[in-house]
């Protein structure tokens, strides 16, 4: 899952300035960087996926939706902070944010996920195919 996200977010942000300007001409050249930003919570969704199926199998539903809840309120909050300053750049942001704690960051708040946050850090860190 890992290594879709990353086959789907390194190219897209590579090239995500070339691509803004070819599909919506030269006055949306800025919606590059949010586009740049938003690509790498792919990543995180996938391996949201497979964390969801883990806790769902598990049976687990309070600490899946405790988790969704922290990536709800952390993205209400940084989009309150950094809207205002940043714009869609700020939103992008505070969306990766979010993504990255609700799946990434929660599993370690709990010591039953640590070890699924150990797996996640393995497979960011190096991802296989199989």
């Amino acid at each position: 899952m890992a290594l879709c996200g990353y086959a789907v977010a390194l190219p897209a942000t590579l090239i995500a300035g070339p691509l803004v300007r070819l599909a919506f001409g030269p006055q949306f050249a800025a919606a590059a960087l949010p586009l740049q930003i938003l690509v790498w919570t792919v990543l995180f969704t996938n391996l949201g996926v497979a964390r969801s199926a883990f806790l769902t199998t598990m049976n687990w539903t309070r600490v899946h939706l405790f988790t969704v809840t922290v990536g709800a309120a952390v993205n209400i909050a940084l989009n309150l902070v950094l809207i205002p300053r940043y714009g869609a750049a700020g939103a992008a942001a505070a969306t990766l944010i979010a993504q990255f704690l609700a799946v990434y960051g929660t599993c370690f708040l709990y010591r039953p996920m640590w070890q699924t946050g150990r797996m996640l850090t393995k497979a960011m860190v190096r991802p296989r195919p199989w």
